[in-house]
Order: C-alpha cells, then sequence, then structure tokens
C-alpha cells in the first residue's frame, strides 16, 4: 500500500461566519480530502473556548473572546482524525469569535452621584463648588452616546472647566496574587467653563467607539469602563467623580428586563387610619419604562405582630433572646386581576403603612370605683382610721370607663380622715405594656402623666376631692392579643405621713370616638 496523502483537512463554518453569541448554533462542516485510502479510529470534533494569560494557564470562565497587552481569550474549533497506532493524527482548527456581553439586572437603572469641594487659597476667597452628575441607566452599546448630566454649582472666586472621559480598565489575575492592569482612555469631551459665583447644568454627549470591547468578567481577565468627570480647579486639586457603566450588545440592551420606575400604593384622601370594618381605598400607580409582560397584579392587606422580649439578669453573662415571629393575622384580600400568563421575569413589591384602629367595644360606660381604708396604730406618730374612695367620670359628670386619647378624667375621691395626722389624695396616669413568647413574657410598666395632687386633709375631717387629669393625645389605644396586650390604670393614692400610703387601681379602657359612639 502506497503512502496515504491528506490534500485538505479543514473546518469550513456555515456563510463563514466568525462570530457569535452565546445561545448561537455553530453550523458547518468537516472537509477532507484524501490520496487514497485512510483507515480512521474515529473522527472528533469538538469547540474548545480558552483563557489565558501569559505567565500561567486557567479553566474558568466562558468571556468574550479578547486580546490584552497581558493576556487573551481565545476560541477555536478543533477537528482530529485518530489513526492506528504508531501513526500521526491530522489536525485542523478554526478560530472564532465569540461575544458573550454581561447581563444583569441593573443595566436599566439609572445612576447618580454627587461630590463637592471647599477651596480657599491666600490670593482667592474660600468657597465651595458642588457638582451633581447622572447617566439615565448603567448598560450602554458600541456606537451609543452617553448623554452625561452635569449640574456645576460653582460658589468659589476662580472659573472651573469640567471634562468628562470614557475610560477602560483591564485587570489580569494570576492564581489570585498578582494583577497588572492597564488603563486606556479612549474619549475626552470637554465642557463649557463655569464662571465665579454661577451654576451651569450641561449634558456632555460622550460617544463609545464602534469597535470597543465588550464589558467582559472572568476569573482571570476582566475589561471594565467608567465614565470619569473632572472638574478642573486652577492652582488646586481637581474633583473627580466615577460613573461605572457596562458596555454590552445592543441585542442585550433592548432585550433588558423591564424595571418599574414608580410602584407605589396612594390611598384615597390620603387616609392613613382606619377603623375595623372600613373598607380601604386608593390606587396601586406603576410605572414601566418599557413593556412588561406580567402573571398577576396581587394587592394584600397584611397585619403581623411580633415581639423581642429580652431577659438579661445579674447572674447571666450574656442576655438571652426570645423571639416569637408569627402573625397575627395575614389576610390576602380579593383585589387580584389576572393578566394574559407570561413568563415573569420579576416581581416587584411595593406598599404603605396604614393605622389600623381595633377598639375596645364593650363595656365602656359601666362604673368604675373603688375603696379601701387604713388603721394607724402606732400612737406616738398617728392613730385612727383613714377611708378612701374613688370614681372615675368625664368631665360632665357621666361615669364611664372608656375614654379618648387627648381627653381630661375626672377623679372624684372621698376621704374619711379619723385619724390624729393629715392626708393628701393624688392621681396618677399608667399604661402596661405585655408581651408573650411562649411561655416567656415581659411587662413594661409606664407613668404617662405627673401626679395630680389634691388638698391636704386635716385630722378628723372628711371631704370630697376632685382630682383632673389628661390623658396624652399619642397614647395608643387599648389592646389583647396573643401576643401583645396595652392596658392603662388610674393609680389614686392617700397620702399617710409616717406609715404606708393607701392605694387603689381604678382601670379604664382607651378607645375612639367610633366605639363611644
Amino acid at each position: 500500500m502506497g503512502k496515504i496523502q491528506l490534500q485538505n483537512f479543514e473546518i469550513v463554518l456555515d456563510a463563514n461566519k466568525r462570530t457569535y453569541e452565546l445561545g448561537d448554533n455553530v453550523v458547518g462542516k468537516c472537509v477532507i480530502a484524501l490520496e487514497g485510502e485512510l483507515h480512521l479510529s474515529m473522527i472528533r470534533m469538538q469547540l474548545i473556548g480558552l483563557a489565558e494569560v501569559k505567565w500561567t494557564e486557567n479553566k474558568g470562565g466562558i468571556p468574550s473572546s479578547f486580546v490584552g497587552h497581558h493576556g487573551s481569550v481565545n476560541y477555536w474549533i478543533e477537528a482530529e482524525i485518530q489513526k492506528p497506532l504508531f501513526s500521526f493524527n491530522h489536525k485542523t482548527k478554526t478560530e472564532l469569535q465569540v461575544e458573550a456581553p454581561l447581563v444583569c439586572e441593573d443595566l436599566m437603572l439609572p445612576l447618580s452621584v454627587s461630590s463637592e469641594k471647599k477651596i480657599g487659597f491666600l490670593w482667592h476667597k474660600s468657597g465651595v463648588i458642588t457638582v451633581d452628575v447622572n447617566i439615565d441607566r448603567r448598560g450602554y452599546y458600541p456606537g451609543e452616546l452617553i448623554p452625561v448630566n452635569c449640574n456645576i454649582a460653582n460658589k468659589s472666586a476662580i472659573r472651573v472647566n469640567p471634562r468628562a472621559t470614557l475610560r477602560q480598565t483591564q485587570t489580569f489575575t494570576a492564581k489570585g496574587k498578582h494583577k497588572k492592569i492597564k488603563e486606556t482612555k479612549y474619549v475626552r469631551v470637554e465642557g463649557l467653563p463655569v464662571e465665579p459665583g454661577l451654576t451651569n447644568v450641561e449634558t456632555l454627549q460622550v460617544p463609545i467607539p464602534a469597535n470597543i470591547h465588550l464589558s467582559t468578567e472572568c476569573p482571570i481577565i476582566s475589561v471594565a469602563y467608567d465614565l470619569h468627570l473632572t472638574v478642573e480647579i486652577p492652582s488646586a486639586l481637581n474633583l473627580h467623580i466615577d460613573l461605572p457603566i457596562i458596555v454590552t450588545k445592543e441585542s442585550v440592551m433592548n432585550n433588558s428586563k423591564v424595571y418599574a420606575t414608580g410602584f407605589e400604593i396612594v390611598l384615597e384622601g390620603n387616609k392613613t387610619i382606619y377603623q375595623v370594618g372600613d373598607y380601604v381605598h386608593g390606587k396601586l400607580h406603576i410605572a414601566l419604562n418599557g413593556h412588561l409582560p406580567l402573571s398577576l397584579v396581587r394587592i394584600g392587606l397584611t397585619c403581623v405582630a411580633t415581639i423581642k422580649p429580652v431577659d438579661n439578669s445579674m447572674y447571666q453573662k450574656e442576655g438571652r433572646v426570645c423571639m416569637d415571629k408569627n402573625p397575627y393575622k395575614h389576610i390576602f384580600l380579593d383585589h387580584t386581576y389576572e393578566l394574559p400568563a407570561q413568563k415573569q421575569d420579576k416581581t416587584h413589591r411595593s406598599g404603605c403603612e396604614i393605622t389600623v384602629e381595633a377598639p375596645v367595644r364593650d363595656n365602656l360606660y359601666l362604673s368604675v370605683s373603688g375603696s379601701t381604708e387604713k388603721d394607724l396604730g402606732i400612737l406616738c406618730l398617728g392613730s385612727g382610721k383613714v377611708y378612701l374612695s374613688a370614681n372615675c367620670r368625664d368631665l360632665s359628670g357621666k361615669v364611664r370607663k372608656g375614654y379618648l386619647a387627648g381627653e381630661s378624667i375626672e377623679i372624684h375621691c372621698s376621704v374619711d380622715n379619723s385619724s390624729t395626722v393629715s392626708v393628701t389624695p393624688r392621681a396618677s396616669l399608667y399604661q402596661i405594656q405585655i408581651f408573650m413568647s411562649g411561655d416567656k413574657h415581659k411587662t413594661i410598666e409606664t407613668l404617662l402623666c405627673e401626679p395630680i395632687l389634691g388638698s391636704i386633709i386635716s385630722a378628723g375631717h372628711k371631704e370630697e376631692e376632685v382630682l383632673r387629669l389628661t390623658i396624652p393625645d399619642n397614647s395608643v389605644l387599648s389592646m389583647k392579643s396573643s401576643i401583645i396586650t396595652v392596658k392603662y390604670f388610674i393609680h389614686v393614692t392617700l397620702d399617710i405621713p409616717y406609715t404606708i400610703d393607701l392605694h387603689l387601681n381604678l382601670p379604664i379602657v382607651i378607645t375612639n370616638k367610633y366605639a363611644l359612639s
């Protein structure tokens, strides 16, 4: 058998296409031309992507094709004819360009940065230069113009000059230990000078070169871009602002996710306080920067009660935290609007807080009263009996248990002082908060207003005393749930010198006008 000649061995891609995007099919032919017959073991074809730097190897990442000063990312299709043992295999390959543009959620989000600089010289007055700069989105494509909106307030005594520069930064990493960074300035756009004491609003149009490389990110090679705004200040350090951007494909920008630029719930009449049984009316306002396919819009009313009591005694090195975060109520109203079912790219969530008043309604007009007495048995300091009774009324004289925040309460005290010492009545308003977490509980008692003192009642006298106190306007309603309780009481005290005072607790309910009516 004569020597076999391999006349042609190559890969031919359809339409001679050399640039591909992620998800594309690479279609072509492997051409083998022989002179004679050739016994083969197999023909193997594979797509190879290789990223490498000049001082090491790496097998990670599938970035875009790239050739830089310190490294490169290359792709090629390789074909190999494997021959029997003791024969050389035949190989061929063809290179191709792969574009793997960065796709991230914030391509369409605006970006703004503010900065200021104080300056002062011996021959100039001191002043402040304030710069606000923004771009309408973070993602752009080659050949596009970037409008850079600049607001420069020059409150100094010198003229300043703004300019914007598009910068590329190439970062090469070898085993995570060494980096070589190459920075390239592509485009520089000069703005109008800003005279002393003036404010200038200007949009600098920064072009992106059509042949610029896409932003790339892989473990050993990255290509990043930023808009570098400089405000030149003569005889001083310049003011600098950096706005990072992403250079990607136009098709990626066109198919980028749509974001809700405005998403809020507006309640009718800006009402924020509701009673049990009320209807909550309002509108859901959605503003988009494009067409957004939705699955559904769901509006829900949610109530969650949470507590976090902390038990920390002097015998413990650390406090123990007990947390019971279970929904007290979780209700989704029947406000569900079905829209054409399509794949939902992103779920947007918004909300507004409202105050729901669920007042105590029972026994608000019951009489609240109490009485107590004490015998004074120490002859040298006083003797005899002291009797105290008290009840709560509103300013019209009606006896009731329920009151409004901000309302005044009259405490009618009847004191029969049959002792040998003078006594003085006083009244205070207290709030008690009780928090339950499993088998643990914590109680907080708070004095809401300073004690109201009555007149001194001399020994052997019987007097009727009216003490008036006002409930603070910001007092929360009385409530009771499985984990949180808020209640109130009026603490009536009869001050008795040289002995333990007399005390009465009169429970009251703080409710609202709807419950009282």
